[in-house]
C-alpha cells in the first residue's frame, strides 16, 4: 500500500518558508507597522487591477496567522469582492500546518542491519509570534498493549509520510509500506481517523517546540523498508498546492529539512529484495516427489495456516493446476491431495521469517501421473503441473468464525490471507524446479 502517501490520507497541507521569497516581517501582531501593512494589503484585495489583487493576497498569505484578525474582519465586511477574497484566504490558511516553523530530522543510530529497527525523530520549533499548527496530536499516547503500540507507530509514520522523501543507495525513492489493516481493529481505526475530514492536530505556541518519534521507521507496521546494503537519505520536504497555481510553480511555501543518512550494512534475503508481494508459492522436484512450499517474500514475519481441507471461512486450500492447451492460463484439476482435517489447530499456524519457506504438501510424481490418466487428461496438458495456495479469511474474520463455533483458538495477527500460485513444473524433467511467483 504505497503512499507518497496513501491516496486517502493525502491532504492539502500548506507550509510557508523563505524559499524563493523574502519572508515577511515577524514583528508582533500588535506592532502598528505590521497592522498598517496588513490593512493596506487587505484594502487592495478588491483593487481594480488584477495584478494588485494577486500581489495583496500573496503578501497576506505570507503573514499567515498574523493577518487572521484583519482577514476575519474583511470577510464579514460589506464590500463583497474584498470579503470573498478574504474568505478564500482564510479557508487556505485554516489548512496550513507548520507555518513559519523550522524542521530538523535525526536518527537514533546511523548504521543498522537490514532487519534492525531504528527511530527517526522529527524536531519542530516555532520561532514566530503566532501559534504553529501540527499535522499530528501532541497529546501523549496512553500506555497499552501491542495493539495500541502498533496503532501509535502507524499514526506517527502516516501523519508525516506525505512530507518524507527516502532515497535508496541506487538513487531511487523508497515508498512507505503498510501491512494489511484488517489484521488489527485498532490499527484500522487509527488509519480511518487519520483519513477523516478532521484528523488529529496539535499546536506549538510561539517560541515553543515539539518532536515526533517515528519508532521502527524501517521495521514497524508502517515503514520504509531498507532491503539493500548502502546509504539511505531521508529528508522532510513539502511544496504546498496553493489555489493560485503560480504560487506553487514559483515554489512559494516550499520547506525542506537538511537530509539525514543511515547506512544499512547488510542485504535482505534475495527473495525479499526482489519481491513486491508478501508471499510466493514454489513447486520443486525432490527425488520421486513434488514438494509444494510457501516462501515469505515480505520484509516482516508472517504466519501461514496449514489447516487444510475444511470450509473456506476457516481453512486454507491447495489446488492443483495444469497449463491450458494454448498455454494462456492454468486450469484447475482435482488431484485429491491429502488434507489436515476439519479442525482448526493452533499448531498448524506456522511463523515464517523473511525469506523462510514451509512445506505445504508433498505428493509422489507417480501418483500424480496415475491420477491424470484416470481423469483422462490430454498429454498436451498432463506434461506439467502447478499448485495454488488459498487462504481467504483475515485473522480477524477467522477469529470471529471460530468464536461463533465455540472454539478457543489463538489466531496470529499477521496471518497471510490471499492466493498465490506457483509456476508450472514439468512432470517428465527430474531436474525441473519452479521459480517463486504470485497470481491472483
Amino acid at each position: 500500500m504505497p503512499l507518497k502517501a496513501l491516496a486517502w490520507l493525502a491532504s492539502a497541507v500548506l507550509i510557508w518558508s523563505a524559499a524563493g521569497q523574502t519572508r515577511p516581517a515577524t514583528s508582533p501582531a500588535g506592532n502598528p507597522e505590521t497592522r498598517a501593512a496588513v490593512r493596506a494589503a487587505i484594502g487592495e484585495l478588491d483593487h481594480p487591477r488584477p495584478d494588485r489583487r494577486r500581489d495583496a493576497a500573496r503578501r497576506l498569505a505570507g503573514w499567515g496567522p498574523l493577518a487572521l484578525p484583519e482577514l476575519q474582519e474583511a470577510a464579514a465586511g460589506p464590500r463583497l469582492e474584498r470579503a470573498l477574497a478574504a474568505r478564500d484566504l482564510l479557508a487556505q490558511l485554516g489548512e496550513v500546518y507548520l507555518f513559519g516553523g523550522d524542521v530538523r530530522l535525526e536518527t537514533d543510530r546511523d548504521e543498522v542491519a537490514w532487519d534492525e529497527p531504528f527511530d527517526l525523530i522529527l524536531h519542530v520549533t516555532n520561532p514566530g509570534e503566532a501559534p504553529l499548527r501540527l499535522p499530528w496530536s501532541v497529546e501523549p499516547v496512553p500506555p497499552g498493549g501491542q495493539s495500541e503500540s502498533d496503532a501509535a507507530q502507524v499514526a506517527a509514520v502516516l501523519s508525516v509520510a506525505d512530507f518524507l522523501a527516502v532515497t535508496g543507495p541506487d538513487g531511487q525513492p523508497v515508498a512507505v509500506r503498510v501491512d494489511p489493516l484488517d489484521r488489527d481493529a485498532q490499527v484500522r481505526e487509527t488509519v480511518n481517523v487519520l483519513a477523516s475530514e478532521s484528523p488529529p492536530t496539535g499546536i506549538i505556541p510561539p517560541g515553543g517546540g515539539d518532536r515526533l518519534v517515528l519508532r521502527a521507521f524501517n521495521r514497524g507496521w508502517a515503514r520504509y523498508p531498507m532491503l539493500s546494503a548502502g546509504v539511505y537519505s531521508i529528508r522532510f520536504a513539502y511544496q504546498p498546492e496553493w489555489n493560485d497555481a503560480r504560487w506553487t510553480a514559483l515554489g512559494l511555501g516550499r520547506i525542506e529539512s537538511p537530509p539525514v543518512q543511515v547506512r544499512v550494512r547488510s542485504d535482505a534475503p534475495e527473495a525479499v529484495r526482489v519481491s513486491d508481494r508478501p508471499m510466493a508459492a514454489v513447486l520443486r522436484r525432490q527425488g520421486d516427489s513434488l514438494v509444494a512450499e510457501l516462501v515469505n517474500t515480505w520484509d516482516r514475519q508472517q504466519w501461514v495456516s496449514l489447516n487444510l481441507g475444511g470450509p473456506f471461512e476457516t481453512h486454507a486450500a491447495v489446488e492443483w493446476r495444469l497449463p491450458s492447451v494454448d498455454h494462456d492460463r492454468l486450469d484447475a484439476v482435482d488431484l485429491e491431495t491429502d488434507t489436515a482435517g476439519s479442525d482448526v489447530r493452533e499448531d498448524r499456524f506456522r511463523p515464517l521469517e523473511p525469506g523462510q519457506a514451509v512445506e505445504v504438501v508433498r505428493v509422489a510424481v507417480a501418483a500424480l501421473r496415475a491420477r491424470l490418466r484416470d481423469l483422462e487428461i490430454s498429454p498436451a496438458q498432463a506434461h506439467a503441473v502447478a499448485f495454488s495456495y488459498r487462504h481467504l479469511p483475515s485473522a480477524e474474520a477467522l477469529s470471529l468464525q471460530l468464536r461463533l463455533a465455540g472454539r478457543r483458538v489463538a489466531v496470529p495477527r499477521h496471518l497471510f490471507s490471499g492466493t498465490v500460485t506457483s509456476e508450472p513444473i514439468a512432470l517428465d524433467d527430474v531436474a525441473a524446479a519452479s521459480s517463486p511467483s504470485s497470481m491472483p
